[in-house]
Order: structure tokens, then C-alpha cells, then sequence
């Protein structure tokens, strides 16, 4: 191979292996367990900063439908986010955003069932009641609301504040400090409205430009009830991914996050949290595109059977 061919191979490969800080960033996919959406829902978080500011905004949608012999839930809850983040150096990430749930009609309930059917997972009931409900019931606690539909639920106020403690070409390690208030109110959820979160966060770059990370959390609710029944105050959360880089733009995600299971009773709410999300990232100077895919795992009627989520950021340079 001569020269002239070198140089066209590492046009062609090289820029794929490269990477910067947003672009190993890992997804910024929330639980959408109807529990957890009430409280301080963690995520892996970045471990390399880029000096600058960078804003994102996002839209979560999924179709909740959970059936227990302790209480039935089905309906669409949707997650509109705002994010701004400064870095004053590649050591610090300051933070803050707002959350809005509601329970806009996505029109997710034949997707889901399609989904199912495609890869030959149960229904789990879905089939058996008609689209589009919005309901939830505790029998035990006499919570019944139906026709909730449009409805702000919560809003959620955050502020994250990161340090990076190791920077290498292979190894990175950093730390997130997040606060949130909660404005939820009635029987969605009780208590105070402040909840935190301390997390670690590993990234490993591979010499071909795939990462991989790992993520270690435990968050804190001042929360006392949510659905009328007590809540776990300090929750332990795992997050795993890995990231392939097919071209230098296109990019593919896998990543998993566990839960501890957020209640302290009410069937299988007390069990832990399983989601698997697979997306896709574009990427451009500037800017950044994710589209992601959620499907709860192992226990159907502790988290969302079915999810997807978008997210634009864009840095300033």
C-alpha cells in the first residue's frame, strides 16, 4: 500500500476514532418506573468536560401499564427536560435544569403491543383492556384517579455540580453532587420535596474509539409516600454501557441501569428496577442528536413496558 492510500485510509477511519467530551458522553435516560419518576431518577453522567457552556433539551414518552394484586396502573406519562451545563475548566461541570411530568396522550399503546409481538414478548394484559386509559388504582389505600390525562404531575428543579478525578487516555473517573425539588402534591407524592444524589462515574475509552462505562449512585428522598404507601428514603442505582462507533458521525448505544426497588411495600414496586435502553447518537461539530429506546426487563409491572426518548444538545464555542 502506497502512501496516497494511507492518507486515504485515515481520512476515512481516522476521524471515527476520534472522540471529544459530549461524544463520550453516556446516554441521559432516565428510569421511567412510575415510582421512580417521582423522585430523584439518576443517570451516568459524563466523565470528560469540556471548558464551555453546552444546553440540551429532551422528551421522555412512555406507556405505563402495571398490574399487581395490590394495584393496577395504565396510562402515558411523558417527560420534558431543559438542561445547562458550565464547565469552567476540564476538572468542573456545574449544572441545573427543569423537569416536567405529565400525562400527555403519546399514543404509544399499539407500538408497544407491536413491539411485543415482535420479539415475542408477553403482554402482560395489555391486550385485555381498551387503548389510551388513563387510570390508577390502590385498592388498599382507596386511591382511584381516572381521566387524568394533560396533567402536570410534578415538576422537577435540578442543580449537579461534577469533579473529574482522573483524566487518561484510556481511564476516567469523575463524581456528581445532584439536588432536586419536587413540587408533586396529593396522592402522587407525600412528604418533603427535596431529594440528592452522590454517583461515580468510570469511562474507558478503547484504542479503536468505542467506550465503555460504569456508573455507582445512591440517592436520598425526603419523600414519605408516593401512591399513598411509604417510599425507600436511601436507593442504590448501577448503570452499565457501551458505546460503537460505526462511522465518524453515527454512533450506537447499549446501557443498563438497575434500581433498588423505590417502595417499601406494594407488590412488585418493592423489587428491583431493570431497564435496557439501545440509541442511536448523531453527531455533528456543534451539536448532538440521541434517540433511544427503553424496555423494562425481568419484572413487567415495576417500570415502563415501553419507552422512547429524544434529546438535542448543542455546545457554544
Amino acid at each position: 500500500m502506497n502512501r496516497v492510500n494511507y492518507l486515504v485510509l485515515g481520512l476515512l477511519v481516522g476521524p471515527s476514532m476520534h472522540t471529544n467530551a459530549s461524544d463520550s458522553a453516556p446516554l441521559r435516560v432516565h428510569s421511567q418506573s412510575p415510582i421512580s419518576s417521582f423522585l430523584l431518577s439518576v443517570s451516568p453522567m459524563p466523565t470528560q468536560f469540556q471548558p464551555g457552556w453546552q444546553v440540551a433539551v429532551d422528551v421522555h414518552g412512555a406507556s405505563i401499564f402495571a398490574m399487581d394484586a395490590e394495584y393496577e396502573l395504565d396510562y402515558y406519562q411523558m417527560e420534558y427536560g431543559v438542561e445547562a451545563f458550565y464547565s469552567p475548566s476540564p476538572r468542573w461541570r456545574f449544572g441545573t435544569g427543569l423537569r416536567l411530568l405529565r400525562t400527555d396522550d403519546a399514543h404509544l399503546d399499539q407500538i408497544t403491543l407491536t413491539f411485543h409481538d415482535l420479539f415475542g414478548i408477553d403482554q402482560n394484559g395489555r391486550d385485555q383492556v381498551p387503548k389510551h386509559r388513563f387510570y390508577a388504582a390502590v385498592p388498599a389505600t382507596g386511591l382511584l384517579v381516572t381521566d387524568f390525562q394533560r396533567r402536570t404531575l410534578a415538576q422537577k428543579y435540578q442543580f449537579s455540580g461534577a469533579y473529574q478525578w482522573r483524566q487518561s487516555p484510556r481511564h476516567r473517573l469523575s463524581s456528581t453532587v445532584t439536588m432536586q425539588y419536587n413540587n408533586a402534591q396529593g396522592q402522587w407524592r407525600k412528604g418533603g420535596s427535596v431529594d440528592g444524589a452522590v454517583q461515580l462515574d468510570y469511562g474507558y475509552q478503547r484504542s479503536g474509539g468505542d467506550q465503555a462505562w460504569l456508573m455507582l449512585a445512591l440517592s436520598y428522598t425526603d419523600a414519605s409516600a408516593v401512591l399513598s404507601q411509604s417510599v425507600r428514603q436511601w436507593l442504590p442505582h448501577l448503570g452499565l454501557g457501551y458505546r460503537h462507533h460505526y462511522t465518524p458521525r453515527h454512533s450506537v448505544v447499549f446501557q443498563y441501569q438497575l434500581g433498588m426497588g423505590p417502595m417499601t411495600s406494594l407488590g412488585s414496586f418493592k423489587e428491583p428496577v431493570h431497564e435496557f435502553f439501545v440509541g442511536y447518537r448523531y453527531r455533528r461539530t456543534g451539536y448532538q442528536l440521541d434517540l433511544t429506546v427503553l424496555e423494562n426487563a425481568k419484572n413487567p409491572d415495576n417500570s415502563a413496558d415501553f419507552g422512547l426518548a429524544a434529546r438535542f444538545s448543542y455546545r457554544f464555542h
